[in-house]
């Protein structure tokens, strides 16, 4: 039931009417001048001026369709796209450049590469130069000195059997065995090492080997696409892994099997694939380049792992080499 003594409804307010007449805008006495534009005549288009047209069609959605595709024209180190993969190290890819199709009139090889195949290109080019190196020895624990053995990466960095590895995967042992990618198996000796950056090289007794260039590590862009080779646990020897540079000047203190941290800064932080086994392996780019060292992952959380700036180890391998 509703109550008769409801307050009257409020009354919408009205508006006076304006008193005034609304005036028409003036038109000007005179219309305006303008310039008034040529007619159109058709354009006929000559089969000369229609056939680049359609090779720049053809070319733009070949890329739209390639789902990330890189163009390379590797012309006086000239890209079109993304970085070059044309410029893969000499050593390691002995007789493949030759291979690449050629366009007349360009002063090097015209490549078109989706993300696949440069990573299979990389692959085959920097295999080759990486190693697996075991190590046995001795550990001084609360309950003893105890024998241990260990495996780990690295890469060749010289024709003439010089090494680059990690300083925690040679460091305490008594005996390295280096193995190659084509299966020979050498006894190698450690020609320095540098705990502070956690490097070290080491030197087999064998020539003309293939090895991996050096990069700039200066120059690596967030995003840009990495592959690190390694062997994995130990038990995976030449295996890849892909992905992209997530963070730099990265900081952290690494633990050891005794406890100990080391602090280690600047590194390049990715989110490749890095497993125990994998350290002292290349974090290269897509040239086949080496921009890393890989040193560490982190036991609590996937896809986040570190390599040693190329440049860190640069002097070291100048002074050995």
């Amino acid at each position: 039931m509703f109550p008769n003594n409801l307050p009257p409804e409020p009354q919408m307010p009205v508006w006076d009417s304006p008193t005034a007449p609304i005036e028409s805008p003036r038109l000007p006495a005179e219309p305006a001048w303008y310039w008034s534009p040529p007619p159109k005549t058709p354009r006929v288009w000559s089969l000369a001026q229609i056939l680049p047209l359609v090779l720049i069609v053809s070319l733009v959605t070949a890329f739209l369709t390639a789902g990330g595709t890189y163009l390379v024209f590797n012309a006086n180190q000239n890209t079109v796209g993304a970085r070059s993969i044309a410029a893969l190290p000499q050593a390691a890819s002995s007789g493949n450049s030759s291979a690449l199709p050629t366009t007349p009139g360009h002063n090097g090889p015209l490549v078109s590469l989706t993300q696949s195949q440069a990573i299979v290109q990389v692959f085959k080019t920097a295999s080759p130069a990486v190693v697996t190196i075991s190590t046995t020895g001795t550990a001084t624990t609360f309950r003893g000195s105890i024998p241990y053995s260990g495996s780990g990466s690295g890469f060749l960095v010289s024709a003439s059997g010089l090494i680059l590895t990690n300083n925690h995967v040679i460091s305490g042992s008594n005996t390295l065995a280096v193995s190659l990618a084509d299966g020979r198996n050498f006894t190698g000796t450690v020609v320095s090492a540098d705990a502070t950056h956690d490097l070290a090289l080491v030197q087999i007794k064998a020539s003309g080997l293939p090895y991996l260039a050096l990069g700039d590590s200066s120059t690596i862009q967030i995003g840009q696409l990495v592959i690190a080779i390694g062997n994995p646990l130990g038990s995976f020897a030449d295996s890849v892994t892909q992905g992209i540079v997530s963070g730099d000047n990265r900081s952290i203190t690494v633990s050891d099997t005794t406890g100990g941290g080391e602090a280690l800064s600047g590194l390049i932080q990715t989110d490749a694939a890095i497993n125990p086994g994998n350290s002292g392996g290349p974090l290269l780019d897509v040239n086949g380049q080496v921009i890393g060292v890989v040193t560490a992952s982190s036991a609590d959380a996937t896809a986040i792992g570190f390599a040693i700036p190329i440049n860190q180890a640069k002097a070291m391998v100048i002074k050995a080499g």
